[in-house]
């Protein structure tokens, strides 16, 4: 579909352009990774995206997107006009098959009629709306070092290497990974720990898992002590959440 003033996917950006500056734009958009992967930089965050998620960047935020290897992506776009912007921030949406399914549609407009179009682009609308990430990615540091930190916490958030374990590991002084994390992802090296430790949490728990071993899974020293630091990041204790997540499958079933 043609870059112009309506809805609909945008030009794709692609391996050969691996760093792509975009000021504000009139239009929101919703950044779709068909393969691969990309890093959105905006003024305050850094998102890395995949094939599991995409992000929506309302109208006007000036964004940097940074592709990976073979990666290819495209922005879906929405006129403010006809679809306002549910939040003033770029937001994280955790795609699902029906999401995709009105995502691919827009992005081979020729196999559909202007109806069906119609129906994705509101189909999109409406779906990222229900699915949008609770808890936002975390943001991750852009020095080389932290980011090693960073992404191993997130691959094993129960690491129990300490700050300046992780520091004798890349090659650096603890001062030094604490000044990245603070000043790069505003959080503390053990704040940004603890909510990768919540959020790795969450699957879990959705799935129906005890909140004792949940905890001990993602490397909280006591059940306690996970109960408080959930319950002040998302406003309600673990075992809440698993009760709620359990109801909504029942109601979807």
């Amino acid at each position: 579909m043609r870059n112009g003033d309506r809805s609909g996917a945008g030009e794709a950006m692609h391996a050969a352009r691996r760093s792509v500056e975009i000021a504000g734009h009139h239009r929101h958009e919703l950044t779709w990774v068909v393969h691969g992967s990309a890093v959105v930089e905006s003024v305050h965050d850094r998102w890395r995206l995949t094939t599991a998620h995409a992000l929506w960047i309302p109208a006007g935020v000036d964004h940097r997107i940074e592709l990976d290897g073979e990666s290819l992506v495209f922005p879906l776009w929405f006129e403010p006009a006809l679809h306002a912007s549910p939040w003033r921030e770029p937001r994280v949406i955790q795609r699902s098959p029906s999401l995709t399914a009105f995502a691919r549609r827009m992005l081979q407009p020729g196999l559909s009629s202007p109806a069906e179009l119609e129906e994705a682009v509101n189909g999109v609308y409406r779906l990222m709306q229900t699915h949008a990430e609770a808890r936002e990615l975390l943001p991750v540091p852009t020095d080389p070092r932290a980011r090693e930190v960073a992404e191993g916490l997130l691959a094993d958030p129960a690491c129990p290497l300490t700050l300046e374990g992780w520091a004798r590991r890349v090659h650096t002084s603890s001062k030094t990974l604490q000044r990245h994390f603070a000043n790069e992802t505003n959080l503390t090296f053990p704040a940004w720990r603890s909510a990768a430790r919540l959020r790795a949490s969450l699957p879990l728990l959705e799935r129906g898992d005890q909140v004792a071993a949940v905890s001990a899974v993602v490397g909280f020293a006591s059940a306690s002590g996970f109960v408080t630091a959930f319950r002040k990041r998302y406003g309600c204790t673990p075992a809440d959440h698993r009760r709620l997540a359990r109801s909504s499958r029942v109601s979807a079933a």
